[in-house]
């Protein structure tokens, strides 16, 4: 694996610490989820961090990633590619008060393919749209 491809990795799995940090209090407030997540994918995760809190809702656990570099573009603003096979299984809906196990769909995909792009912008990689496939892995 090249250096790019590992500073592509490093700021992918450094976004999801920061976002499982902020999912098991339902609120990114003292994560580092912004240095490394900006745009749609930052939007998207600040929204489902909102509903969780309102519906006083937290994670308890951690995901388990797989992630693969897929395409690093060397462009103006270079762009990189990411698949990853998300494992939920140990990564539990909570309710924050009760501490007990949201009721989730049993149709979910408890192990789903997701990928990621990210820029290059100066010297950091930002994870910049993060999509959810209906697709498991």
């Amino acid at each position: 694996m090249g250096a790019e491809d590992a500073a592509v990795l490093a700021a992918y799995t450094a976004s999801w610490d920061a976002q499982t940090k902020a999912y098991s209090k339902a609120s990114s407030t003292g994560t580092d989820l912004k240095k490394n997540t900006t745009l749609r994918a930052l939007f998207d995760i600040e929204h489902d961090l909102e509903v969780m809190h309102k519906a006083g809702q937290v994670t308890m656990g951690t995901p388990v990633i797989s992630p693969k570099v897929v395409k690093v573009t060397d462009t103006k603003i270079p762009t990189a590619t990411v698949t990853d096979c998300i494992d939920t299984t140990h990564w539990i809906l909570t309710d924050k008060a009760s501490k007990k196990p949201v009721p989730l769909p049993t149709t979910r995909l408890i192990k789903y393919v997701s990928t990621a792009t990210l820029e290059k912008w100066g010297k950091t990689w930002m994870v910049t749209k993060l999509t959810a496939q209906e697709q498991a892995c």
